[in-house]
């Protein structure tokens, strides 16, 4: 199976999100990578095509001799190769890589763009979507995991964007940044970059995140704190269970943020039980969901959909 990704950068989410499993996929078939930016790794070109906005797909499908074409957002589609011709991709299938199909006005879009199946790494209802999908959980790489978590900082930390962002999704992570911060017991970090931010992770006792109320989908962050052996501080969130087992992994405040200050005072004075929780989640994530596990998924996703023969295996159950 020979994959064709498209990718329009590596700045930020897009890095951590989907190309850090693009280059495990590597290992597991031919994948190249076309887009504005030519990629190497370990020191070779992974980019055979050089990028031309006019370029057609279809003619560096046909040269590469591509099996399955791998798309990034419908919004980068749409902003980077509004005219490479991806619709007209016709003799192979198409599938998509998607985040935040929330923000979208017009779900025809994946129709008309002649896309196959949405691969989505947040728990959508299949029901509501106009294609087939499947989701496919957030993952991390090594560099958050960790042998000790021992002489932490005994403090909460945020590490990330939005503080002022309209998205209404955010108002929940914005207010527990501010009542943290008026209680003097947050670190606010923002925008790290994508080397340092394991690094400070994993320098915190406790690690502020949030399921964008009323969705209640677990971020990529979910993952990456529980990695850090940091302890993570979250609203509730869909299919927990599914994805980390029934034991306590995590502590949950309320969507109010009513109890928040309160939870953080009990863990500080709680370390015992507060470090057994978050060995619990390093386990878990290490057994489960590092970018090898998940590219294992990815991978028998992609194959099912080439052969057409298989049914698309759906392991996280939709």
């Amino acid at each position: 199976m020979r994959v064709l990704h498209l990718l329009h950068g590596l700045r930020g989410n897009p890095k951590r999100i989907h190309y850090d499993r693009i280059e495990k996929l590597m290992d597991l078939c031919p994948v190249y990578i076309y887009g504005p930016n030519e990629k190497e790794l370990n020191g070779e070109s992974i980019s055979p095509i050089e990028f031309k906005s006019d370029l057609q797909i279809n003619d560096i499908i046909k040269e590469l001799d591509i099996d399955i074409l791998l798309l990034p957002e419908i919004f980068f589609c749409n902003k980077y190769f509004p005219v490479s011709g991806i619709e007209k991709v016709k003799k192979i299938p198409k599938v998509i890589l998607e985040n935040d199909i929330y923000m979208l006005k017009d779900l025809d879009c994946f129709k008309k763009a002649g896309i196959e199946l949405i691969i989505n790494l947040h728990p959508y209802d299949p029901e509501t979507l106009p294609i087939n999908s499947v989701w496919l959980p957030p993952a991390v790489s090594d560099e958050f995991l960790v042998d000790s978590i021992e002489n932490r900082i005994d403090r909460v930390v945020y590490i990330g964007g939005g503080r002022f962002s309209q998205n209404k999704y955010y108002e929940t992570r914005q207010n527990a940044i501010r009542i943290l911060e008026n209680k003097l017991i947050l670190d606010f970090h923002g925008e790290v970059g994508y080397s340092r931010y394991p690094e400070i992770l994993k320098r915190y006792e406790i690690a502020l995140s949030c399921s964008w109320p009323p969705l209640y989908f677990p971020p990529i962050k979910t993952f990456e704190i529980m990695a850090s052996g940091s302890i993570l501080l979250t609203t509730k969130f869909v299919f927990s269970d599914l994805l980390f087992g029934t034991d306590k992994v995590y502590y949950e405040y309320k969507d109010d943020c009513s109890d928040l200050y309160e939870i953080v005072e009990y863990l500080l004075h709680n370390k015992e039980e507060a470090r057994e929780v978050a060995n619990r989640a390093m386990k878990i994530i290490k057994e489960s969901h590092l970018h090898i596990h998940r590219v294992k998924e990815l991978f028998d996703i992609l194959y099912a959909v080439v052969d057409g023969s298989i049914k698309v295996p759906k392991k996280w159950g939709i």
